[in-house]
């Protein structure tokens, strides 16, 4: 996996003061995307065992209540190893925290991908975090008053409330939005 940025005190991207990870590479490629210097794939920077463990010093941090990860876009599945196993480290160590996930897919699609047997962690990862934030940027539905979203087509997403209703997301995928 690559990353673009860790923002160890992020106040836009999720409720509260949270860290936030920029992952690095998107083939999705929203017209009017806030990062487009997160598209390249090669760009950035290598993510290894340092940048976890700034990560977790970062979360160690007083008043820090989520930890975020947005891109480029986290889903593409050159990243799905390393997210998931971060996101079991951060489990492991700050049970109490949120994480936030951005991804330009909507449900459906990656309802689709959880099905490949190539994707072998999406489920895992839509599985251990709270709030999802799904679907591309569409500039011609921009509406920057909606939290937590840049366009009307983007869902927030309670993810601990679906797993409630539906502890197995590759089979049915019940949208809760958050309300916030």
């Amino acid at each position: 996996m690559r990353y673009a940025a860790i923002r160890p005190f992020d106040i836009s991207n999720g409720t509260g003061i949270g860290v936030a990870l920029f992952t690095q590479g998107c083939s999705i490629r929203c017209r009017g995307c806030f990062q487009p210097e997160t598209w390249d794939f090669k760009g950035g920077n290598k993510f290894t065992d340092n940048e976890t463990k700034r990560i977790l010093e970062y979360l160690r941090q007083p008043g820090i209540i989520r930890f975020t990860i947005l891109g480029g876009e986290p889903l593409e599945e050159c990243n799905l190893y390393a997210l998931a196993k971060l996101i079991k480290q951060i489990k492991d160590k700050f049970p109490h925290l949120k994480i936030w996930l951005y991804t330009g897919y909507m449900p459906k699609q990656l309802q689709s991908r959880m099905r490949q047997s190539s994707i072998k962690f999406l489920n895992y990862i839509l599985s251990n975090i709270d709030v999802l934030v799904a679907g591309p940027f569409i500039e011609s539905q921009k509406d920057f008053g909606i939290k937590w979203c840049g366009s009307r087509n983007q869902q927030v997403i309670d993810m601990s409330a679906t797993l409630k209703q539906t502890p197995n997301l590759e089979n049915r995928w019940n949208i809760v939005l958050f309300d916030s």
